[in-house]
């Protein structure tokens, strides 16, 4: 699969278009590879891109190695 692309809208998600829960994508639209630390699966027309249990590890080893103060998440 390549990479980019032309988007003509956001995805529609569950509750609001571009905004899907993790547990609705990890299983319907499972990830197929990493672009800059980010996980991205495309499914059907729609591309989306969202942190798996992967990629926040590799953040989180990423914020220890430069010795950051913290993190954030949102819910």
């Amino acid at each position: 699969m390549r990479h980019g692309g032309t988007a003509t809208g956001p995805a529609k998600g569950t509750y609001e278009n571009g905004i899907e829960d993790y547990k609705v994508l990890r299983t319907g639209c499972p990830a197929t590879d990493t672009v800059a630390g980010t996980a991205y699966a495309k499914c059907g027309g729609d591309w989306w891109s969202y942190d798996t249990p992967q990629t926040i590890a590799t953040k989180m080893a990423y914020k220890d190695e430069q010795g950051l103060g913290g993190t954030f998440s949102g819910s």
